[in-house]
């Protein structure tokens, strides 16, 4: 199966809508760059793998829209897609590992959730508000795990 989808784009033009359940004031991805460029991909859900590829807490790298992505399925099987590059230090995030329901960066094991906010970060109990990574929703239909390219969904 060929992992990349769409070409590659500069990663600056644009930033992803806050996620659903994060609070309004909460800084839109606090600095983290956009998965994309603004109108690239026209809005639309677009694949980036096969349902049975993501077994239970497994992480793949994808690339799609000239982005590397960390695609996982939590314990709870929710399947995400984050920004690949931790926005730490620039760890991959693929190579993580799944702890629960969040993915544990490598290098210094600080968590995000699937919504791309950090849950936990061991050396501290304060979480910086850049600690966060761009995520863009998924589903899964048809034995595939797709992704929503242009904010949040308003077509399934």
């Amino acid at each position: 199966m060929n992992t990349t989808v769409g070409t590659t784009l500069r990663r600056e033009a644009v930033r992803l809508p806050q996620p659903a359940g994060e609070p309004a004031n909460a800084p839109a991805w606090a600095g983290a760059p956009s998965p994309v460029g603004a109108g690239a991909f026209p809005a639309s859900w677009y694949p980036l793998c096969r349902s049975a590829e993501l077994a239970p807490r497994r992480v793949l790298r994808r690339e799609a829209f000239g982005v590397p992505l960390a695609v996982f399925r939590t314990t709870r099987r929710t399947v995400a897609a984050l920004q690949a590059e931790c926005s730490h230090m620039g760890a991959d995030l693929a190579r993580g590992r799944v702890v629960g329901e969040q993915l544990q960066c490598p290098l210094h094991h600080w968590e995000y959730g699937p919504g791309g906010a950090c849950a936990h970060i061991p050396a501290t109990g304060a979480i910086p508000a850049r600690a966060r990574q761009a995520a863009l929703p998924c589903e899964e239909h048809y034995g595939l795990v797709f992704a929503f390219l242009g904010g949040q969904p308003a077509f399934e």
